[in-house]
Order: C-alpha cells, then sequence, then structure tokens
C-alpha cells in the first residue's frame, strides 16, 4: 500500500510487485529465498549462469537476478508478462535474460547467445515508455 504522499503509481508499478527499499538496507543484500523463486535451484543455475555476470557466490547472482529485474522495470527494458503473470525481461543492450514469478522472485537469469530465444518468449509488452 503507497501513503498518500502526491506520487503517482504507474500502472507498471502496481501491476509488478518491487521489492521495498527496506529489505535492501546499505548492503543491498537479500536472503536468497526472499529473490529466488526456487531456493533447491539456485546452484544449478548460478553454476551454468554466474560467470555471464562474474557472481563470485551464488547468492551474489540472485541478488543481481533481482536487482536486473527492478532496475529494467523502472527503466522500462523491454518485458512481456505472460497468461500466468510470469515475467520475462530482455535487455537487448547487454542480451541479459531474467524470468520472473508474479512475485517478483527469479525463475532464472542469463546471457541470451540468441535474441530467438526471446521472440519465441510468451506474453505481451506490459507498459510502453
Amino acid at each position: 500500500a503507497h501513503a498518500n504522499t502526491g506520487t503517482r503509481t504507474t500502472t507498471a508499478e502496481r501491476s509488478v510487485p518491487l521489492a521495498s527499499a527496506r529489505q535492501f538496507g546499505a548492503t543491498n543484500k537479500l536472503l536468497v529465498t526472499d529473490n529466488w523463486a526456487s531456493p533447491h535451484t539456485l546452484d544449478r543455475h548460478f553454476s551454468k549462469h554466474g560467470a555471464d555476470f562474474n557472481s563470485a557466490t551464488a547468492n551474489e547472482y540472485a541478488t543481481q537476478a533481482s536487482n536486473f529485474m527492478q532496475q529494467s522495470i523502472a527503466n522500462g527494458v523491454t518485458a512481456k508478462i505472460d497468461s500466468e503473470g510470469v515475467i520475462r525481461i530482455f535487455d537487448r543492450a547487454s542480451s541479459t535474460f531474467g524470468s520472473y514469478n508474479p512475485d517478483g522472485r527469479t525463475r532464472t537469469f542469463f546471457k541470451l547467445k540468441n535474441a530467438e530465444y526471446w521472440k519465441r518468449q510468451p506474453g505481451n509488452t506490459p507498459w510502453s515508455y
């Protein structure tokens, strides 16, 4: 819920929950269980894709994925939301792809080797800037 501060909330902000600034604190670290959809898959994803982002640990990789989603939404990076509410984001400039549950927790995060992968992803663009 937003306090009545006179600040407008955009449709994108209402439809995609973002982690509150309070969760990040000064160290910008979240617990893995707060930002990774299936914690039992994190080590496998980190082993496969962590090097794409120079991640030193699985937790750093998970935090980078969460930050990517939040920054992408704030900056209007290309996104799709499917009928189940799964959010997919692709930053063409860096070839970074992330897929997120409707609650914002990461499903996967990696660098695309082929942009055709993005074209095959289901969903519609939820906003335009």
